[in-house]
């Protein structure tokens, strides 16, 4: 599964830190957004990519494109 998530930060200048919406909390917030790609059995939950996004650079949809050809590529296979 491919899951994008703010995570909020305290940083007054950090890297890849901007303004971005984070549903959870249905406001924007000052933090980066992370897309992830997940294997589940349903029970378990196992990280196995991790993309950060910035404004101005490649899309959400661009990276999950390239973690789900990494994931093939490392012999991973989706039921």
């Amino acid at each position: 599964m491919v899951d994008d998530r703010a995570w909020q930060r305290f940083a007054k200048r950090a890297e890849a830190v901007s303004f971005v919406w984070d549903w959870q909390v249905g406001k924007v917030v000052f933090g980066m957004n992370v897309v992830r790609l997940i294997w589940t059995d349903g029970a378990r939950k196992v990280p196995l990519w991790l993309r950060v996004w910035q404004k101005g650079g490649r899309s959400k949809i661009e990276f999950a494109g390239e973690m789900f050809e990494q994931a093939r590529a490392d012999g991973v296979k989706p039921v």
